[in-house]
């Protein structure tokens, strides 16, 4: 896409007028030089998720566009360049092909010092329903699978951890285990009422 400039400089929208009304868009021929759109993505890295009963997915790959079908045997993933939009329980969209997909967190780390829990270095792990990296916003409510029962998440402050291999119920040094750069606090209802970065 070309780049329209006045005097080597690419005005700002709102500063072109013809008169007094201001100038939506520039073309030259069917090509719109002005202001510079980008195209959205038409694929985006997937890692695809067997689940705990293994999962099925229908696909169509970017480059080749070929119609694929996998079968992810549980506890297994895949990651696949995939034309967007696509959709799908067990499917997880990063944000675009040869870009690394960010791995789900899967447990908490229950902090025992509210009072400093950036500087906590240890803490007891709980583990949630899986919750996409990017989906942690003040207001969301998480789910603890501690025991093979699904509940709110209690009360208390919590670091967040993308490390499969953890027990729960076992207490962990912060320091040697992966975990997020952040802490967040819960509501007695499992909602998360602060997000701080550490």
């Amino acid at each position: 896409m070309a780049d329209f400039k006045i005097g080597n400089i690419t005005p700002l929208v709102g500063n072109l007028k013809a008169g007094s009304t201001d100038v939506i868009r520039v073309m030259n021929g069917a090509v719109q030089v002005w202001p510079i759109v980008t195209p959205s993505a038409e694929c985006a890295e997937f890692e695809l998720f067997g689940g705990t009963t293994g999962r099925t997915f229908t696909f169509t790959r970017c480059g080749d566009k070929t119609t694929t079908t996998l079968n992810i045997p549980a506890g297994d993933s895949v990651g696949e360049c995939i034309e967007l939009p696509y959709f799908a329980a067990g499917a997880v969209q990063g944000v675009e092909c040869g870009q690394p997909v960010l791995d789900q967190f899967v447990f908490v780390l229950e902090l025992n010092d509210p009072e400093t829990p950036c500087q906590d270095n240890s803490g007891v792990a709980i583990s949630i329903i899986a919750e996409e990296q990017t989906n942690i916003v003040v207001g969301q409510t998480l789910y603890s699978t501690s025991g093979g029962t699904i509940e709110l998440l209690a009360l208390g402050f919590y670091r967040m951890s993308t490390q499969t291999t953890l027990v729960d119920g076992n207490t962990y040094n912060i320091s040697t285990i992966l975990i997020s750069n952040f802490y967040i606090q819960v509501d007695s209802g499992g909602q998360i009422i602060s997000k701080i970065n550490c």
